[in-house]
């Protein structure tokens, strides 16, 4: 796949999808598609690799290709993308969650976050809006 064009990587892979969705839905799997895939990721910076990576230094890896994959669709949509984090500020150091806060921030995109300690979420600015969960029910 590394030689051929993207598009033609995608068009492959569409097709497979299509060809192989009776079977899918009959076995109830999907068999192809990126969920199957194995990334070797590593820091830019420090060249290690995910694998051998703390959980903190794994999710900011995580978030940074997020984050650029957001800034890709808002460069070519012309607005940014709306994002859903489950605990995006777990495992992370205060300045690498001060960080992401104000990287998403800078997006001026929707995003939603979840997360069960509120101190996290301290460093978010006056326009944030919470939502608790709380004997189950909503309250702000």
């Amino acid at each position: 796949m590394l030689d051929r064009p993207a598009l033609e990587v995608e068009d492959g892979l569409r097709a497979r999808l299509l060809a192989s969705r009776v079977q899918d839905r009959e076995a109830r799997v999907t068999r192809i598609g990126a969920h199957r895939a194995d990334y070797a990721i590593r820091d830019r910076v420090t060249g290690r690799s995910a694998q051998i990576s703390s959980s903190g230094q794994q999710k900011t890896l995580l978030v940074g290709i997020i984050l650029s994959h957001a800034a890709i669709v808002a460069a070519h949509h012309g607005a940014p993308p709306a994002l859903l984090l489950d605990e995006p500020l777990v495992h992370l150091d205060d300045p690498h969650r001060h960080a992401l806060l104000q990287a998403l921030e800078a997006m001026q995109a929707p995003v939603m976050m979840s997360g069960t300690d509120v101190e996290d979420f301290k460093g978010l600015s006056a326009a944030a809006s919470r939502i608790c969960v709380r004997d189950n029910a909503l309250h702000s």
